[in-house]
């Protein structure tokens, strides 16, 4: 999502500001609310496995999906795998790019990149 707000800290205030115009900020905010959902119950929601059958990815973003079939003598059974949904050509897995019609069950985002700040798990550094 691109911020429409910018973190402002001038030694006298801190806090968010936006060049936009209130407008604009009004109108992304009803977006929001609109939703009925808290912001961790957003969160939750886009790390959560959708079937295929209540819809599908935005653009051709690579996302994990689960699928079932057979391709080049292997078996597939709920495998998970990568791949990405394109309106024109359906969905193409990166680990078996030519399969044609895979049958894709559900997919998820992908989660975010590892960062050890940002996982907040305090495991123990590493001896050596």
């Amino acid at each position: 999502m691109e911020r429409m707000t910018h973190m402002r800290c001038n030694g006298i205030k801190s806090g968010y500001w936006s060049p936009e115009k209130k407008e604009n900020l009004v109108q992304r905010l009803a977006e929001y609310e609109n939703t009925g959902l808290e912001p961790e119950e957003i969160a939750e929601a886009v790390r959560k496995w959708v079937p295929v059958a209540e819809g599908l990815p935005l653009g051709d973003e690579c996302v994990l999906i689960q699928v079932n079939g057979t391709y080049k003598n292997v078996t597939y059974e709920n495998a998970i795998l990568t791949g990405a949904y394109f309106e024109d050509e359906g969905w193409i897995i990166d680990e078996e790019p030519e399969w044609e019609k895979p049958e894709v069950v559900a997919w998820m985002y992908l989660p975010d990149p590892y960062s050890r700040v940002s996982n907040n798990l305090n495991l123990p550094e590493k001896k050596n």
